[in-house]
């Protein structure tokens, strides 16, 4: 078997490599926690962790758990699926919280964005967008593949959901 270069057999893990060092300099450079999740023992808001946690719990087991067992029915693909499960969603709530964060007007006014468990609720809404795509390509492409397919699908699932819920009105905030 010829030999197609370095690029050529180690492509995923540059990529993953790359995308996640980019992905840590651009949250320490602009990301900041809201005081809700800062350590602080001033602040107590159980109404906070009463209200939005369960609901982030749930939706987080979903998109780890459910879809990634959900794949699991086909034989061949079984172990891919769950891996592969694994691998997007990670990356897409990372990319979707930054993409949400450099499209805040919070970041256009102050030159930051806050990391709340709203902005984690929406990346993994993001997330089950990219994961239902996984599904539908499951044993079709790589795992380099999907990745570009979650980086180009995670900015188009958030400004879909923008136009939805802000222009058209359809659901209010969570």
């Amino acid at each position: 078997m010829a030999n197609k270069g370095f690029f050529a057999d180690h492509q995923f893990t540059l990529l993953v490599t790359l995308f996640h060092i980019i992905f840590i300099t651009l949250f320490g450079f602009f990301g900041k926690y809201t005081a809700e999740a800062l350590p602080n023992d001033l602040i107590q808001t159980p109404e906070l962790i009463n209200s939005k946690y369960p609901l982030f719990q749930d939706v987080h087991v979903m998109i780890f758990v459910g879809f990634g067992f959900l794949m699991t029915f086909l034989r061949r693909y079984g172990f891919s699926a769950v891996s592969v499960n694994l691998l997007l969603a990670a990356f897409t709530i990372e990319w979707g919280i930054l993409v949400r964060g450099f499209t805040s007007e919070q970041f256009s006014e102050y030159g930051y964005f806050t990391i709340s468990i709203d902005q984690l609720l929406t990346a993994d809404f993001a997330a089950a967008v990219v994961l239902i795509t996984m599904g539908a390509l499951l044993g079709k492409l790589s795992p380099t593949q999907y990745l570009l397919v979650a980086f180009i699908e995670t900015p188009a699932a958030l400004i879909t959901e923008h136009f939805i819920v802000h222009n058209l009105g359809v659901c209010k905030k969570f």
